[in-house]
């Protein structure tokens, strides 16, 4: 047995307030906590976490965003530091940069920004 240091959160809850930090438009408006924290550690060098849309293992197969863009599985976090802004089309065009792949298309709607799944690097222990 080993002691391990716990985040005591329900899951949706974390998931939820860091998908709407996530979004570009927060972020380039500064009202996200991670604006201007790019290439900054923000979490423990524990945590890695991406964008997951393609992994057959965990029945995940959305090579394409609704944009028609590749999604690569960014890395957003990569041990504790903030790598990578996500961006749809509109979103990478008004900052200048390229789509991440996080575009969402639904029929009665334009599009927008999308986070397919959050998810954690495992690391080197097992529970």
């Amino acid at each position: 047995s080993k002691k391990m240091p716990v985040l005591l959160m329900e899951p949706w809850d974390f998931v939820s307030r860091l998908s709407q930090d996530l979004k570009p438009q927060r972020y380039h408006a500064g009202s996200s906590p991670l604006a201007k924290k790019l290439g900054t550690k923000v979490f423990s060098e524990k945590i890695s976490l991406r964008d997951i849309s393609y992994m057959p293992e965990k029945g995940r197969y959305h090579r394409f965003d609704g944009e028609g863009v590749l999604h690569h599985n960014p890395i957003i976090f990569d041990k504790g530091v903030f790598t990578n802004v996500l961006y749809d089309l509109r979103q990478a065009q008004k900052a200048g940069t390229v789509s991440t792949g996080n575009g969402r298309r639904e029929f009665n709607s334009g599009a927008s920004f999308n986070l397919f799944e959050l998810g954690f690097t495992p690391g080197p222990d097992d529970i």
